[in-house]
């Protein structure tokens, strides 16, 4: 049975977050895919991955220089004669007694040499300057010419075979999101795709006769869609995997019908978010759906954004064969953005997404400057208010500043736009004055 109510916006980011612990408990484990190592960055594994091979998977020179038997010197020096070049990507041949192979960095060490002489320590070379090779675009330097070396120490500059990773060494553990460390890592070895958990899947749907899709022709009292395209963004930044569901009318039939064919079209959806049609209008027809399906509607106390809707749409409620969630926010578009950061990015992160990974929540401290001759601004007692601003910092002192931008009109998307953090006005408070510290949210780092 649906239920109005009224909450704090911790209340029903409480119960948001209830709504998505109660969806994932009733599923059965976690969807895998197999992706591309080229696609895997922030996808979490879902199983280990054990290296099939080692790395280095060859003896290597560490660098430019000569390749040696220590067993050839008999002295503190020793006169070589030269074998033929080693370049990077090349198997050579054995290093005979009595030669200095010229090896390049990441070549492999030919059978028989136990060290490198780096070039920088060459004490003399026939026709060369001893800290640069000879000609190799011919086969003259093998002409006789020597290379005067000191003794190195066995297995100086040789990058052993396994001594970075050896086969059969588990490397990632399930359940690691891939950084684009570990990409390189997979790459290195070899391992061209990675069985990932499927990154969970929200639907956008948005309503409204008066909305379009951008690049449409605009007839008189419409407006682009710029909701979806900000909730498709923004999930994508915290690792959800977002579809945007095709603009659904005010009209009830024509809104279930687009939310069903799309619950049916991604049975595997997590939720569904949805924007418009849930104030005091006359075509409020989201909620007049939603709630024949047993979703709440009401109001949290909290400016812009008050209207909201949530719950689980599950069984006979709906085409979905799993638990889905169901949010609804309101249909402007600064709305709709302070509902997503209050209430659908925190919990997500929370769920999926590695702290270090998304920017950070924590409320900051600054200073409020206000324009020109104000000396304060209003909020609406009972209700937490949250302005956009631009965050900066005192170039002497290192204090911060917030500046307002915009009011708090709900529709100013430039504003929006511009702004680096939100500024807090709690409840209790119906005024703040310039040069009072308020608390802010960063949206962006900084």
């Amino acid at each position: 049975m649906a239920q109005n109510f009224r909450r704090s916006v911790a209340q029903h980011r409480e119960e948001i977050r209830r709504i998505f612990a109660s969806v994932l408990a009733q599923r059965s484990g976690h969807v895998t895919e197999v992706v591309s190592v080229y696609d895997a960055a922030a996808r979490r594994t879902s199983q280990p991955i054990v290296a099939p091979t080692s790395l280095p998977g060859f003896d290597n020179s560490q660098m430019d220089g000569y390749a040696v038997r220590c067993a050839d010197f008999t002295g503190e020096s020793q006169t070589l004669q030269f074998a033929p070049v080693i370049p990077a990507g090349t198997a050579p041949a054995p290093l005979e007694s009595g030669f200095a192979a010229p090896i390049m960095t990441g070549a492999m060490v030919p059978a028989g040499a136990d060290a490198v002489v780096p070039i920088e320590a060459v004490i003399a070379a026939t026709g060369t300057d001893p800290q640069s090779f000879p000609d190799f675009s011919t086969d003259d330097y093998l002409a006789g010419s020597t290379v005067t070396l000191p003794r190195p120490p066995a297995g100086q500059f040789v990058r052993k075979a396994g001594s970075d990773v050896a086969e059969g060494t588990l490397v990632i553990e399930a359940g690691t999101r891939l950084t684009s460390r570990h990409i390189g890592l997979l790459a290195a070895l070899g391992i061209p795709e990675v069985t990932v958990e499927r990154m969970p899947q929200v639907l956008v749907l948005v309503t409204g006769d008066e909305v379009k899709t951008p690049g449409e022709a605009l007839a008189p009292g419409q407006i682009y869609d710029s909701n979806s395209a900000f909730l498709v963004a923004a999930l994508r930044e915290i690792g959800i995997d977002p579809v945007r569901v095709s603009i659904s009318s005010d009209t009830v039939a024509e809104f279930e019908a687009h939310l069903d064919a799309a619950l049916a079209q991604y049975p595997d959806a997590l939720a569904v978010i949805t924007t418009g049609g849930i104030s005091k209008g006359a075509f409020e027809v989201v909620k007049v759906a939603l709630e024949e399906r047993g979703i709440d509607f009401g109001s949290v106390a909290m400016q812009p954004g008050g209207p909201q809707g949530c719950g689980v749409l599950q069984g006979a409620d709906s085409t979905a064969s799993t638990p889905v969630a169901l949010l609804s926010f309101p249909g402007n578009p600064v709305s709709t953005a302070i509902s997503f950061e209050m209430f659908v990015r925190p919990i997500l992160v929370s769920l999926f997404t590695e702290s270090h990974a998304v920017r950070p929540r924590e409320l900051r401290d600054a200073v409020l400057r206000l324009d020109g001759a104000q000396k304060f601004i209003t909020s609406p007692r009972e209700k937490s208010q949250w302005r956009r601003g631009i965050v900066s910092s005192d170039s002497a002192t290192g204090e911060k500043h917030v500046r307002l931008i915009g009011s708090e009109q709900s529709h100013l998307v430039f504003a929006l736009a511009q702004a680096n953090a939100l500024v807090s006005i709690p409840e209790s408070i119906d005024q703040v004055s310039d040069g009072e510290i308020v608390k802010v949210l960063m949206l962006e780092e900084g």
